[in-house]
């Protein structure tokens, strides 16, 4: 029960974040609750993806701490919008 609660907890918190101006372009560290914001993953699903290759790393900045370059993720978010996009244009095509 209490390890749903922190899920919830997050989720909530997650979607009332601030994004630094600019960050797309010049790299800025972001929190694991902008990160969750931005690509609408829960925590677990991240933790998920970045141990398979598939997500940035982040950096640690303590034991309980860590940060992403936000050029990265949003690079990372613009080449799986993009794939994406190529997948639906595929599928269209065959109908």
């Amino acid at each position: 029960m209490t390890q749903l609660s922190e899920y919830a907890k997050r989720r909530a918190r997650a979607k009332n974040v601030w994004l630094p101006e600019g960050w797309t372009t010049e790299p800025h560290l972001l929190s694991t609750l902008q990160i969750m914001h931005l690509t609408n993953f829960s925590y677990q699903y991240l933790r998920q993806l970045i141990n398979a290759g598939k997500f940035p790393k982040p950096k640690k900045l303590s034991a309980r701490r860590n940060a992403w370059n936000s050029v990265e993720v949003a690079n990372w978010i613009e080449e799986a919008h993009s794939d994406s996009s190529k997948l639906i244009e595929e599928m269209e095509g065959r109908l």
